[in-house]
């Protein structure tokens, strides 16, 4: 993977912070409302931020439900970090999710130059 690119946020966004364009592979589990495993796949991380992830399934997750991440990269460091899915959408014929840290921090860090 080649550096990170560090997105500045303009004023018309409502983000709270910058994003990060990561393209690399993390590991994605679902999980149902029982709390088991549902759904496992190896993903392409779009991008990053200290609290959120935007990445590329094959699947369709419907928003509310809890994903974990985990990557050991040299710029991204997940151990099990868990995120609720905040969108979802058909995009470039894989589904697209956006998701809000709802973890501990100690569990995503997200590490730039």
């Amino acid at each position: 993977m080649s550096s990170p690119v560090l997105i500045k946020v303009a004023p018309e966004e409502r983000r709270s912070e910058p994003r990060i364009i990561y393209c690399d592979r993390v590991n994605v589990t679902l999980f149902n409302s029982d709390g088991l495993p549902t759904y496992v796949e190896n993903v392409e991380c779009i991008e990053v931020s200290k609290h959120g992830i935007r990445l590329s399934l094959s699947v369709r997750i419907p928003t509310g439900n809890l994903i974990v991440v985990s990557a050991s990269k040299p710029d991204l460091k997940a151990s099990n970090a868990a995120f609720q899915v905040a969108w979802c959408e058909l995009r470039d014929g894989a589904y697209q999710i956006g998701g809000r840290l709802i973890s501990p921090t100690d569990n995503w860090k997200v590490l730039t130059a």
